[in-house]
C-alpha cells in the first residue's frame, strides 16, 4: 500500500472502498452499535439525540439507562455491517483477520454479517468489565399511568412487581467477533507468501499461560489464565479526549501483538478517538483509518503524537 499511517476524514464506506485489494494484515474496530439513537437504517445523521456527537461521530455515544428495546434492532444492523463486512473481506490479505467489538444482543447478527461474506469465524473473545451499567426498569410509574386500572388495582400490582424488573441484564460482557478471511493453500503456504494466518501465542503469555478468548478488567481468583487488562485512564485516553466509547490500549495492542507481526498494516473504518492507530503506533504496526467526525480526528492525531 502506497499511503500509510494516517486517519481521513471521510465516510466509513466509501474510504473502505478507495483501498486496494489484499492489502491489509487486520481490520480491528469498534462500529456504532445497539443504540436507540440511530434510526432504522442505521446512519448516525438520523440519531435522535442531539449534539455533536450524534450529528457527525461514526462511533456514537452509548445506549440512555433504561433503553427501549427493539426487536427490528438486530436485523437493522445485519444490513448496515454487510457492505462493511463485504469490503473489509476484499481489502484484507488472504488469512487476514477482521475482529470487532460489538453489544452481546447484537452480536448474533454482526457474525452472521460477517461470515455471509466469506469470512471464517474463528472464535469470540469475551471482554468482561464487572461495572457495566444496568438497565432494567420498574414498572411502578407505568402502572400509576394506566386509566384502566384503579387506584386500589394499580397499588396491588405494583405490590406484585416488587422485585420484578424489565428483561435487560446488566452488561457484564462485550464480545470481539473474532474472523478470519480464508487462506490460499494451507496455513504454511499463506504464510509464506502474505506473512499472516497464524496466532503468535509466544508474544501473548501470560504468568506463563497461553492466550484464552476470554479478557477481564478485573482479577477473579476462579479464572486465572485470563488475560488482564486495565480500564482506559483519563491519562491514557487524554483528558481533552470526550469520546464515549475509548476501548483500553491493553486490549487493542494484546490483539494487534497476537494477530500480527511488525510493520503490518492494521485498519479500523470507525477511528474515533484514535485508540487503534495508537495501539498499532505503540506496536511498531502501521495504521490506516478514518471517521466523519473532525473534532475526534483532532483528538486522535493530538493521541498518536503523544506516542
Amino acid at each position: 500500500m502506497e499511503k500509510v499511517n494516517y486517519i481521513e476524514h471521510s465516510d466509513a464506506l466509501d474510504w473502505l472502498k478507495s483501498l486496494p485489494d489484499n492489502s491489509v494484515g487486520l481490520i480491528l474496530t469498534d462500529p456504532p452499535y445497539g443504540l436507540d439513537g440511530l434510526g432504522r437504517d442505521w446512519k448516525s445523521s438520523e440519531m435522535k439525540t442531539g449534539g455533536r456527537r450524534a450529528a457527525n461521530s461514526s462511533v456514537a455515544t452509548r445506549l440512555p439507562k433504561g433503553m427501549k428495546f427493539d426487536r427490528k434492532q438486530s436485523y437493522d444492523f445485519y444490513e448496515f455491517y454487510v457492505p462493511y463486512a463485504k469490503e473489509a473481506q476484499r481489502i484484507l490479505k488472504p488469512g487476514g483477520w477482521f475482529l470487532s467489538f460489538s453489544a452481546a444482543r447484537l452480536y448474533h447478527r454482526l457474525c452472521c454479517a460477517v461470515e455471509d461474506q466469506g469470512f471464517e469465524i474463528r472464535d469470540m473473545i469475551a471482554w468482561i468489565y464487572p461495572s457495566g451499567q444496568a438497565k432494567a426498569q420498574s414498572q411502578a410509574h407505568f402502572i400509576r399511568r394506566r386509566k384502566d386500572f384503579s387506584e386500589e388495582e394499580k397499588e396491588a400490582l405494583i405490590t406484585e412487581l416488587e422485585g420484578w424488573k424489565t428483561p435487560m441484564l446488566r452488561p457484564t460482557i462485550e464480545p470481539i467477533c473474532f474472523a478470519q478471511k480464508p487462506k490460499i493453500g494451507t496455513f504454511v503456504e499463506n504464510w509464506v507468501k502474505h506473512k499472516i494466518g497464524y496466532i503468535n501465542v509466544s508474544q501473548c503469555l501470560n504468568n506463563g499461560k497461553t492466550p484464552t478468548n476470554t479478557i477481564s478488567s478485573e482479577i477473579a481468583e476462579e479464572w486465572d489464565s485470563l488475560f488482564l487488562v486495565k480500564k482506559s485512564t483519563a491519562k491514557e485516553k487524554g483528558n481533552y479526549n470526550d469520546h464515549p466509547s475509548v476501548k483500553p490500549l491493553d486490549i487493542l495492542t494484546h490483539l494487534i501483538k497476537l494477530l500480527t507481526l511488525e510493520e503490518e498494516i492494521v485498519a479500523d473504518p470507525f477511528m474515533g478517538s484514535g485508540s487503534t492507530a495508537v495501539a498499532a503506533k505503540m506496536c511498531n504496526r502501521h495504521y490506516i483509518g478514518c471517521d466523519r467526525d473532525e473534532e475526534y480526528l483532532k483528538i486522535a492525531n493530538k493521541r498518536l503524537e503523544e506516542v
